[in-house]
């Protein structure tokens, strides 16, 4: 099956790698790879199903902006990126 490439504000989310630094006294780091990420769209809503630590990880890189009224770029497949709002963020 092939996947189809989402990208936000120009950040492909497969290259997306949540940091998560260890325990241990020699101050390793650890990088996750960003698991599968789900798309629909819900008439003018597009919805976008993400892990919390990745969302996180996207909110500390920059890549979505604190302020909510800011529209961040979505880009589904080879489809052209287009500007949405952040209505809601929540754990399911």
């Amino acid at each position: 099956m092939k996947r189809t490439r989402i990208s936000i504000n120009g950040q492909d989310l497969s290259d997306v790698r949540t940091r998560a630094i260890t325990d241990y006294p020699s101050g390793s780091c650890v990088s996750i790879g960003s698991p599968d990420v789900f798309v629909t769209e819900d008439g003018s809503a597009l919805v976008v199903e993400i892990y919390p630590l990745t969302a996180a990880q996207l909110y500390f890189d920059g890549v979505l902006p604190q302020d909510r009224a800011i529209p961040v770029d979505v880009k589904v497949g080879r489809r052209k990126a287009r500007g949405y709002l952040i209505d809601s963020m929540r754990r399911v």
